[in-house]
């Protein structure tokens, strides 16, 4: 009985330090449609990732926001932007919004940013309407 207590409690601390839930750190709705297709140089981007990059420069750095576009708090530094597309891929992509982009060039979406501690590691985007 008393070996059944120790595993168990060994069981539970492992788990404990072990797994951190994720924590949603920020969510926003955001227009990506006109100056997010292009970099800051005027050269024309050609993926989801870039444009979620350039539509939280043109929020934040450039005041460029489209009315529809929110607030974020996390991504209001060159660096944290820089995070954009590794933080993208990390939650696996959207398919289907990136050929909506690819198809009509725009997109209304859900951005869902997860991470453990404060610190981000993974967004998510969904839909932003229908």
């Amino acid at each position: 009985m008393f070996r059944i207590l120790i595993l168990t409690a060994g069981l539970v601390l492992a788990g404990a330090s072990g797994a951190r839930a994720q924590q949603l750190l920020a969510e926003y709705y955001t227009l990506i449609a006109g100056p997010d297709l292009f970099n800051s140089s005027g050269a024309r981007l050609g993926s989801l990732d870039a444009f979620l990059q350039q539509d939280r420069a043109n929020f934040h750095r450039f005041g460029r926001a489209h009315p529809e576009d929110g607030w974020d708090p996390l991504f209001t530094s060159t660096g944290a932007r820089q995070a954009i597309p590794q933080l993208y891929a990390a939650g696996g992509g959207n398919p289907q919004i990136e050929a909506q982009m690819r198809q009509y060039g725009s997109a209304y979406i859900l951005v869902r940013v997860w991470g453990y501690g404060g610190r981000p590691a993974f967004l998510e985007v969904y839909q932003g309407a229908g």
